[in-house]
């Protein structure tokens, strides 16, 4: 979280748990819910050498 901050890309962490029951935390970096929020999450990507890094759907409603 501390390097994606470094570049200005906000993050945050998901706890995960597997069907298997096994957990995890896993840290993404940034989302947007439209093109215009889009269009600069990729530019901040280009600026930063990003383009490779996996774009993962979030789908689901955020807990209350």
């Amino acid at each position: 979280m501390e390097e994606l901050a470094g570049l200005s890309i906000p993050a945050y962490v998901l706890q995960v748990t597997y069907p298997d029951g096994t957990g995890a935390v896993r840290v993404y970096g940034s989302a947007f819910s439209d093109e215009s929020q889009a269009g600069a999450m990729g530019r901040l990507l280009r600026q930063n050498d990003l383009t490779d890094v996996p774009l993962t759907e979030r789908r689901g409603q955020l807990p209350q």
